[in-house]
Parts: C-alpha cells; sequence; structure tokens
C-alpha cells in the first residue's frame, strides 16, 4: 500500500469508527480485550495521520501491520454477522 492509498485507507477508519466502537462494546466475545483493541485502532488512526510520504506510509505499515490485520479482521467478523 502506497501512501496516495493511505487517505483511501484513513478514510475507511474513520468512516468505520463508531461501526467498530459499538461492535467491540457489544461483542460478547472479542478477538482479544476490548481496551486494548479500541487502543490499538486510535493508535493506528493517530499514525496514519502523521504519515505524508511514501518511505513514512511504509514504515507505519511495518509498525503497525499486525495491529491493522487484527482490526481488519474484527470489521470482517462485524459485517458478516
Amino acid at each position: 500500500m502506497k501512501f496516495k492509498e493511505s487517505k483511501k485507507f484513513i478514510s475507511m477508519l474513520y468512516q468505520n469508527q463508531q461501526f467498530i466502537e459499538d461492535g467491540l462494546l457489544l461483542e460478547p466475545n472479542p478477538p482479544e480485550d476490548v481496551k486494548k483493541l479500541l487502543k490499538n485502532f486510535n493508535e493506528v488512526i493517530n499514525a496514519a495521520e502523521r504519515t505524508n510520504n511514501d518511505n513514512q506510509w511504509e514504515k507505519f505499515l511495518d509498525q503497525y501491520d499486525s495491529k491493522i490485520q487484527t482490526i481488519l479482521d474484527f470489521v470482517q467478523m462485524l459485517a458478516s454477522t
């Protein structure tokens, strides 16, 4: 994912933020501790906002890859219910 795609990614996170947060609070068996996942979600959004070129975006992806994947897995689980 290159920097120009980051705007789409950040936009997707923002557009789904309330859905994700509501889902985390309603989910009886979240994939991990709810507070930790919410913290990761906010941390990823904040870090993504600070990226402004391809090199920073690559570092962002390297650093947050597992947290992003956990969030995306949870969103997919919510969407399938």
